[in-house]
Order: C-alpha cells, then sequence, then structure tokens
C-alpha cells in the first residue's frame, strides 16, 4: 500500500487493517474454498499469538495480517497468504510444523518452513543440524579430554584455544548446512522468498511509525 505526502513524494505505509480488510482483497481473486483456507489460518494464528503484544504496543497478530495484506495487494496465491498469517507461528509459539502440515497441507508448512529457515540463520544458532548430529557438540564440551597436546605445550590455555577452534568450526558449518537448507527451499519455492520480503518490509516500516 503506498502513500502520497505533502511533497508528493511516495512512501510505504501501513494503516490498522483488519481480518475483513484482508477478506475484501482476497475475495476479488481467490476461489470460497481459499477463502475458507485462510479463515482458518487466522483464527489459528490469532489464537496462537493471542496475549502477545509488538513493540509498536500492537497485538501481535497485527503483523502477519499486515503481510498477509501486502501479498493480497499483489495478488500472489492463497497458499502464500495462509502461510503469510501462520509465518510465526512455529517459530514463536507451541504450534509445530506438523500440526502446521496436517492443517494446513504440505506447501504452507514448506513455506512456512522456509521463512523460519531464514530467521533461524539470522539468529546464528549453535544447536545440532541433522547432517552434524548432537555426537559433534557432545565432542566439542568435552574436546581437552581427548586432545593429544604437543610434547612440552600442556597448558591449560592451549587446550582452552583448541576447544574454541573446534566449536567455531562446528559453528561454522551448521551455519553452511542452514544455509543450504534454505537455499534448496528457496529453489524448491521462490514464494519463500517472496514471504520472508514483505515480513522484513512491514517490520522496517513499523520502526519508522
Amino acid at each position: 500500500m503506498m502513500a502520497v505526502n505533502s511533497g508528493e513524494e511516495e512512501s510505504i505505509a501501513f494503516s490498522h487493517v483488519t481480518f475483513e480488510d484482508l477478506l475484501a482483497e482476497v475475495r476479488q481473486y481467490l476461489t470460497p474454498h481459499d477463502m475458507e483456507a485462510i479463515q482458518r489460518a487466522y483464527y489459528v494464528a490469532n489464537q496462537a499469538h493471542l496475549g502477545t503484544i509488538r513493540r509498536s504496543g500492537e497485538p501481535y497478530i497485527q503483523h502477519p495480517l499486515e503481510v498477509a495484506l501486502l501479498l493480497a495487494d499483489m495478488r500472489i496465491d492463497a497458499d502464500s497468504i495462509v502461510a503469510a498469517l501462520l509465518h510465526d507461528v512455529v517459530e514463536d509459539t507451541d504450534f509445530t510444523l506438523d500440526e502446521l502440515r496436517q492443517q494446513f497441507g504440505d506447501a504452507v508448512a514448506n513455506i512456512v518452513d522456509g521463512v523460519t529457515k531464514f530467521d533461524t540463520l539470522a539468529g546464528n544458532p549453535i544447536g545440532p543440524t541433522d547432517e552434524i548430529g548432537a555426537k559433534e557438540v557432545t565432542r566439542a564440551q568435552t574436546y581437552p579430554l581427548s586432545v593429544s597436546v604437543n610434547p612440552g605445550v600442556s597448558s591449560t590455555s592451549e587446550q582452552f584455544e583448541q576447544k574454541q577452534r573446534f566449536a567455531r568450526d562446528l559453528k561454522r558449518r551448521q551455519r553452511s548446512e542452514t544455509v543450504r537448507k534454505m537455499l534448496i527451499a528457496m529453489a524448491e519455492d521462490p514464494r519463500v522468498v517472496v514471504l520472508k520480503l514483505a515480513d522484513r518490509l512491514h517490520n522496517i516500516v513499523s520502526v519508522w511509525h
């Protein structure tokens, strides 16, 4: 949505939209079946985020609602609108990806999962990935106990440095694995990128206002 200020310069602005605003927009190009899925998604998102407030002071549901409306303005498909409403549910609430998949299908779940990977990468996680596994994390934690220190150099400080190097290498490989998964998700479904861009756009604009 665009607004023009007194100097006739265009700037992005978001009003306090309602779910009815979103329905009015998607009704112009989506089917009744699509509308039903969007209504269910809004109900789930609203319940999941109930009581959560953004820094702006608005109820949290306002954010996914605004993101969904951004996509609707661009006439993006129903699965993307549903995913927009639900994109923070798995990351920020007890709602699981499996539950999302069961209720809204693989396409929606995969989009949400792809968006979550972006956020996971930004958060720089240290937890084990599927490929690296928990064994390497344990090894990093106990690394000095299994290191054969060079003769004449048996200081605790060197053991600590070796452990730190191992931990940094583990962290780097975990980040690489996250990037790999993220790129695969992007290649499989470009809608992941579109939704994440809309998400970032609304977050930026929210800070301005």
